[in-house]
């Protein structure tokens, strides 16, 4: 009988770990690529199968993504492009996978940064990252941007 539990509590483990696992997604940039040439958000399973392009972006909404998509609290994924927007210096935007949404939360410039680099970091609901170039000196910045506000702020 302690046989047979265990081999069901096997069996059981194995296809939920099988089914949670056909159904998981990755994510992620292209820099290049897409039907602009500006880069792209993809999805892919992770057996390799169903790649899809969600995102092209096309330079007014951002181009050239750098660094990796970051999921947040809320549960949209967040990132950098390094040009593109407003200034071509770069934008901070923000994907929503349940509804496959774009949106544009920041144009970088000159006084409060420009040209992202790297991947966000969220700590207490504030994202934080790094601008190349720009602010005080045009030495770059240290940025947040409070999710709940939708504000940035720079150092």
């Amino acid at each position: 009988m302690k046989k047979i539990i265990t081999l069901a509590i096997l069996l059981t483990l194995h296809f939920s770990l099988f089914t949670l696992h056909c159904k998981a997604q990755l994510w992620g940039m292209a820099g290049l690529g897409g039907a602009n040439n500006m880069g792209i958000i993809y999805s892919i399973n992770l057996d390799g199968s169903n790649f899809q392009v969600r995102h092209t972006f096309d330079g007014t909404n951002g181009s050239i993504p750098n660094g990796g998509l970051m999921k947040a609290s809320n549960g949209k994924l967040y990132g950098l492009t390094s040009m593109g927007g407003a200034n071509d210096m770069g934008v901070l935007f923000s994907f929503d996978t349940a509804t496959n949404t774009y949106t544009k939360l920041f144009d970088f410039n000159n006084n409060d940064g420009s040209y992202p680099l790297g991947s966000l970091v969220e700590v207490n609901g504030m994202l934080y990252g790094l601008a190349n170039s720009g602010g005080a000196g045009s030495y770059g910045v240290v940025f947040r941007f409070n999710l709940a506000t939708n504000t940035y702020y720079h150092v």
